[in-house]
């Protein structure tokens, strides 16, 4: 099987190995090469939309890729999601409109541009997401400075049955500035800027399983890093040195935020 890229949504492992690219057959490298080119052309353009404008992400990329986005149509997820988070800080693409509606992918959804002002920008210092198999949140916690430049940490579970993403539905806690010194002293540590993975183990096959996503950020540094059941590499330093980084971040978060009220679950690395 071709090895899937563990910063994804999991499709250019796939698309590679049964050589689906709308009849084109592409490496991994040419495929995420593509997609990160579209990616930023995307970018590009919705940074020149109008506040309010409405558009699809599938629109999108057939005016900023005409003859290759057709093609692509099985990396929109991935590429909708990496929108998504590249512009975070600056915009929101608002579904809200269609929030209580299933009216296709989320490429496939119109939003609508709402734009952050400078002044009103929150910064994540740090955020994890433990997922099952199919990529769907189970806990979530979020450790970062509001726009009224007040730093909070939410928190959330599946079984809380609200959305993560209406910050106002989640638990949240207030760090103080000695926990928040705590916090930015873990995120200082320069080998989190230098992982460009987190692997799997080479020994153990886990079938379905969890995925892990990582925010890291030190005000000037961000990494986003997600890892597919990292949970058999915990004191792997040798065959899975960023994995076992990762583990030890989190743990150390642990430590920290729990005695905030933050569910011990939230940093599990699977459900067990």
């Amino acid at each position: 099987m071709a090895k899937k890229t563990p910063t994804n949504y999991g499709q250019t492992g796939i698309i590679e190995e049964i050589g689906f690219f709308r009849g084109d057959k592409k490496t991994a490298e040419e495929i995420e090469g593509f997609k990160k080119e579209l990616t930023d052309r995307i970018c590009e353009y919705i940074r020149g939309m109008e506040d309010g404008e409405e558009a699809t992400l599938f629109e999108i990329a057939g005016k900023v890729c005409p003859k290759e986005a057709a093609k692509a149509e099985p990396l929109l997820m991935d590429v909708y999601y990496d929108v998504r988070d590249a512009l975070e800080e600056e915009l929101t693409l608002d579904i809200s409109k269609h929030s209580d509606m299933i009216t296709g992918m989320p490429y496939d959804i119109p939003f609508k541009i709402v734009r952050i002002p400078e002044d009103q920008r929150k910064k994540t210092w740090f955020a994890y997401a433990l997922q099952d198999a199919w990529l769907m949140d189970l806990t979530v916690v979020e450790v970062r400075t509001d726009s009224d430049k007040k730093n909070r940490v939410y928190y959330w579970s599946k079984s809380e049955k609200k959305p993560f993403y209406l910050s106002e539905l989640a638990k949240k806690a207030e760090p103080d500035d000695a926990v928040m010194e705590q916090i930015k002293t873990i995120l200082s540590d320069d080998r989190i800027y230098e992982m460009d993975e987190l692997e799997q183990s080479p020994d153990i096959v886990v079938l379905d399983g969890y995925a892990q996503d990582f925010v890291f950020s030190d005000g000037t540094r961000k990494k986003k890093i997600r890892g597919y059941n990292i949970q058999v590499c915990r004191g792997e330093y040798e065959k899975c040195p960023n994995s076992a980084l990762a583990i030890d971040l989190l743990e150390e978060m642990s430590k920290i935020l729990v005695p905030l009220g933050v569910y011990k679950k939230c940093f599990y690395l699977s459900r067990g």
